[in-house]
């Protein structure tokens, strides 16, 4: 509760690696696919990092609106 500041670094932290490890699986499988010329099956679980970033995301917003609602707290004292 007290370092509301870092959550909101880290969950962006982790927003921007969870795409970035997205970006990265969809590049690989695409140059495997060229390679190889065979098809690619995707599974259920290449959309869990997309989803974790979608949540942090509302985890980060939440955070933030916090942080605004104590700092105006603090100016009314």
């Amino acid at each position: 509760y007290k370092r509301r500041v870092l959550q909101i670094r880290l969950s962006i932290f982790s927003i921007l690696l969870m795409l970035g490890l997205e970006g990265l699986l969809f590049f690989y499988l695409y140059q495997f696919n060229e390679i190889f010329q065979g098809e690619i099956h995707y599974k259920i679980s290449v959309i869990f990092p997309v989803v974790a970033a979608i949540l942090a995301y509302l985890a980060f917003r939440n955070i933030q609106k916090d942080e605004l609602l104590v700092r105006a707290a603090d100016r009314v004292r």
